[in-house]
């Protein structure tokens, strides 16, 4: 459908004030003429001008040209305007609204530099901000949707410039990390958009689902974020140790030696481990010095025939 809205005047002198009238993308101008006019004006000579935004000039309509060439405008999907380039994220909200054209989407009803510029803003904001949080993000099974590995940049074969920000790598300033309440603001941003009435129309059909599962990546990440916050704040209001040696220890390996370069110090210790199955645990303290500084060399300069991990 198509929402006019329509004036007549003779003069300065208004005729007939202003009125939407609601006409289908298949009708022709002279079936909204009949609707607006009721035959008043048949036995008169008048002139016609359209326009489609409110900067735009106003343009006559000829007699062989009954329908405006904005009428049929409308009806064609359109982008928003690219950006002159002068950063990186310049370069992202270009290549967004490249990828649209890719797929062959866009925006009826002169909307693309409104809502459709709105909604490419929101997408490029959220992108930019995940952009150099991009592993960390998979570290936890958040994937970045199909649709949007083929922006140019992310397509790119130079892993070197294959990031659009690449001054968060580069760049000496205090890293800045990833937020839950920065993420939640992306979010609500982008649900403003996939509410709006465009989003169902066909050629949205295989780019809505993506921008979507942007949206649950970002969430699900967010909500991560949440509960380690959580944890964190209840670990430090505890009175409780958070480490603890019986299931906060460090191991290190020890590498077998030949029997002759056994020493001494370290052969009962040898022996009773022979005496033990493989991948069984031995609490070796018994074997130790009481002394900390020589457990500490005993531990350090350890030798043994077998090869053997110790947690401490």
């Amino acid at each position: 459908m198509l929402y006019l809205v329509v004036i007549v005047t003779e003069g300065i002198k208004c005729v007939l004030p202003e009125r939407i009238i609601t006409i289908t993308e298949d009708d022709q101008f002279s079936k909204l003429y009949e609707i607006f006019t009721c035959e008043q004006f048949n036995n008169q000579s008048v002139e016609v001008y359209v326009y489609q935004n409110k900067v735009d000039k106003w343009v006559e309509v000829s007699d062989r040209n009954i329908e405006p060439p904005s009428f049929s405008d409308a009806r064609q999907p359109k982008l928003p305007q690219l950006y002159t380039e002068h950063t990186r994220r310049d370069l992202l909200y270009n290549e967004i609204i490249e990828l649209l054209q890719n797929k062959k989407a866009g925006w009826r009803g002169g909307i693309h530099q409104t809502l459709g510029k709105e909604f490419v803003e929101r997408v490029a904001n959220a992108l930019w901000y995940i952009d150099p949080h991009l592993k960390l993000l998979q570290s936890r099974s958040c994937y970045m949707p199909a649709l949007f590995k083929e922006l140019a940049t992310y397509a790119s074969d130079n892993t070197d410039r294959n990031t659009y920000n690449i001054a968060y790598h580069t760049s000496h300033h205090k890293k800045e990390s990833i937020s839950h309440q920065r993420l939640d603001l992306l979010i609500k941003s982008l649900e403003l958009s996939i509410v709006q009435p465009w989003v169902n129309d066909s050629e949205w059909d295989n780019i809505i689902p993506d921008i979507i599962a942007l949206v649950d990546m970002m969430r699900k990440y967010s909500e991560h974020l949440i509960k380690s916050n959580t944890l964190m704040a209840a670990i430090h209001h505890n009175d409780d140790s958070a480490h603890n040696p019986a299931n906060n220890s460090h191991m290190f390996r020890v590498f077998g030696c030949k029997e002759d370069d056994l020493n001494d110090q370290y052969r009962e210790l040898n022996d009773a481990i022979l005496q033990h199955g493989f991948y069984q645990y031995m609490d070796v303290y018994s074997y130790l010095p009481i002394d900390i500084m020589k457990r500490y060399r005993f531990l350090k300069n350890l030798q043994l025939i077998c090869s053997i991990g110790i947690y401490r």
